[in-house]
């Protein structure tokens, strides 16, 4: 009985242990393999990889051939993102002409983070677009400006404010059209102190003033969205803060 649990155990281990790839990049032509966070293997083809992104220019584009000792399935290359981010990524190195970065805002953001890892600045540039479109299809307004003060992405930021800063500033400080306060103040100041300093600084310039209002029957000081907003987009500049 022990033996046969014994067994069973070695099995489960072994099993636990077994290397699985991606049903699509796994030919064994290509001879660079990745292994992403949830433990799948991808091959990838090496000059593909160089030619789109910075980070494996450095790390593959060396004199003479690949070194196979020193990147196989018992030494790959191990980046913390999911298979599918990774898969994505290569759909859109192999098929750049075409290729349509899915508007679906988590798909898109970990796309985002991955070629800002690896330094891919045409892809970075396609899935900016997507993600603002997923922004505002999903709500995520304020969820993209926090991510492009992660990155320092100013670019990104100033996309999102060219097309979403009314909407983000009504939804986040409770603010009417005429650019009255009403509530939900609190809930933006919490939210804006998420960002980088530079960028809190420079998003609350450029979107909002303070002035004395009436609330309640009483004249305070508050926060109020700028009338003429729109035509500031250009000026969004965090670096003047550093």
């Amino acid at each position: 009985m022990s033996d046969t649990s014994s067994k069973d155990s070695t099995k489960s281990k072994d099993s636990s242990n077994e290397i699985k790839y991606h049903p699509f990049y796994n030919k064994p032509r290509h001879k660079v393999i990745i292994r992403s966070k949830d433990n799948i293997y991808l091959r990838a083809d090496r000059d593909v990889l160089i030619e789109g992104s910075t980070f494996f220019a450095d790390l593959l584009d060396t004199s003479g051939p690949v070194d196979q000792t020193a990147n196989d399935e018992g030494h790959p290359i191990e980046l913390d993102f999911t298979a599918n981010a990774i898969g994505e990524f290569l759909n859109f190195l192999s098929t750049s002409d075409v290729y349509f970065v899915p508007t679906n805002y988590d798909r898109a953001a970990e796309m985002y983070r991955l070629s800002t890892f690896i330094m891919s600045d045409d892809a970075t540039s396609r899935i900016r677009q997507s993600l603002k479109i997923g922004a505002a299809l999903y709500n995520k307004e304020f969820d993209l400006l926090r991510l492009s003060s992660e990155f320092n992405d100013i670019e990104l930021a100033k996309m999102l404010i060219q097309v979403l800063i009314k909407k983000l500033c009504q939804k986040m400080t409770g603010l009417n059209e005429s650019g009255d306060a009403i509530d939900g103040l609190d809930q933006f100041q919490v939210s804006v102190k998420q960002l980088r300093p530079t960028f809190r600084l420079a998003f609350e310039d450029f979107a909002l003033e303070r002035k004395c209002v009436i609330q309640n029957g009483r004249t305070t000081s508050a926060l109020v969205l700028k009338k003429n907003w729109n035509d500031l987009a250009g000026h969004f500049n965090p670096e003047q803060y550093e």
